[in-house]
């Protein structure tokens, strides 16, 4: 017999390892593939650790800075000062502020300031509605009442600056100018795409109308219905605005 032949394998001559006789793959193979295997699962998972953790991070930031801008739009409204503080009121808000601005006849119209209300509530709605987004909240009911509340909002402080930037007439001129002259009084109102300006200007058209025909009824509704759409001017902003800030404050993933 061959002295190389061996019936259990044949030998490496030069010292290594024998190698049984027919076809094995090496251990080591298995063994890089499984630590490549290994080193993969960690690089995942720190990816998907890395994506969570940035998610959170971006929400939390976007969270502050919702409330950031409504404490803001809310200040200016109530104390017409320019702070991100938190609301802290014992009693209703108060509307004085608003109210002096709205109701000056014209007197020391502070246009700037309507506009500069307008511009932090905007910047307010479009926080919330990323935030929104971002988060995809299970109360679209909420939401979409907040963003009702929003244009709700913007639309009587759009006719709260009109109103503060026109006198009003008096109920001797309505009696003394002709209905056409009303008319054209208000004409920048009726001709506006606000629906509160459009119905003070026909209020007050309608009021001018009846006093020259001297019905006392339509008198009484005109004047009356007039006195609510102005004095809801203030009053609905308040009120909305306080709503949407309980609202928002209650929730724990917005402060």
């Amino acid at each position: 017999m061959d002295p190389s032949y061996n019936s259990f394998g044949s030998f490496d001559l030069s010292g290594g390892q024998p190698i049984a006789s027919g076809a094995v793959m090496p251990a080591a193979d298995n063994t890089k593939k499984k630590r490549g295997l290994i080193i993969g699962i960690i690089l995942a998972v720190v990816a998907v650790v890395g994506v969570v953790g940035f998610a959170l991070s971006s929400q939390k930031t976007t969270s502050k800075t919702v409330m950031q801008k409504l404490n803001e739009y809310s200040n200016y409204l109530l104390f017409g000062t320019d702070s991100s503080e938190d609301i802290k009121l014992e009693t209703d808000w108060p509307s004085s502020l608003l109210a002096n601005k709205t109701y000056n006849s014209n007197e020391d119209y502070d246009e700037g300031y309507f506009d500069s209300l307008i511009k932090k509530l905007e910047s307010f709605a479009a926080a919330f509605s990323k935030s929104y987004q971002e988060k995809e909240l299970e109360d679209e009911e909420k939401y979409e009442l907040i963003i009702s509340l929003i244009e709700s909002i913007k639309i009587s402080l759009n006719a709260a600056k009109g109103y503060a930037g026109k006198s009003a007439l008096t109920e001797q001129q309505l009696k003394d100018l002709s209905v056409e002259k009303v008319k054209e009084y208000y004409s920048s109102f009726t001709d506006s795409d606000n629906s509160i300006l459009q119905k003070i200007a026909d209020n007050n058209v309608g009021l001018s109308q009846a006093m020259k025909e001297n019905n006392t009824d339509a008198i009484e509704y005109y004047s009356r219905d007039l006195s609510r759409t102005e004095g809801n001017l203030v009053a609905d902003v308040i009120r909305s605005s306080a709503w949407i800030y309980d609202m928002v404050s209650e929730n724990g993933s917005e402060k």
